[in-house]
């Protein structure tokens, strides 16, 4: 056998490790790792990214340095009347808020202010101007906020209302990891 017989796809649009192993394959510009056959894709190994255009193994992506679905996250709780009230998820310092929402499904007393934020800066998302809890309706802010003090999210409820329930989303990306 010929050293040229050995080689194949210096010249073509594939290149085969070994015999019957995985290929390599030009697909209109676009590398893909095929079975011997070039009937199904193989899976492909490597090391941990340390660049901004390294490919990113599983690990990695499981690891939380990136968000598998695009980055976008959301935290979400429900209020009632009680005046401090956290969210179960915290966000962590440096994300990017570009969406929040008050969604008031039973009015509040007459009085009741809400504002949206942490312990440090209660109205940093949502000030008391950006909705109004006596009136049914969904009070949004779009505006990109860097999120910063305490990692968890705070609803304060204010005028001590009898009545009232709202549910709270807030919209997210981390920032990127060195």
């Amino acid at each position: 056998m010929s050293l040229w017989s050995k080689v194949r796809g210096t010249i073509e649009t594939i290149f085969q490790l070994g015999l019957g192993g995985p290929q390599l394959k030009n697909n209109s510009g676009a590398i893909e790792a095929r079975d011997a056959a070039d009937a199904t894709f193989v899976i492909g190994r490597g090391a941990t990214p340390v660049a901004a255009n390294d490919w990113a193994t599983k690990a990695y992506v499981d690891s939380g340095s990136v968000i598998a679905d695009g980055g976008v996250q959301t935290v979400e709780w429900t209020l009632g009347t009680t005046a401090s009230q956290p969210a179960a998820t915290s966000i962590p310092n440096g994300a990017l808020i570009f969406e929040r929402w008050l969604i008031v499904t039973t009015p509040y007393s007459v009085g009741t202010t809400v504002t949206l934020g942490n312990a440090g800066s209660p109205a940093q998302l949502q000030a008391t101007t950006d909705n109004n809890p006596q009136a049914a309706g969904t009070y949004e802010v779009r505006e990109q906020v860097t999120w910063t003090g305490p990692a968890v999210p705070l609803a304060t409820v204010a005028g001590s209302p009898v009545a009232g329930a709202a549910k709270v989303m807030i919209r997210y990306v981390q920032a990127a990891q060195p």
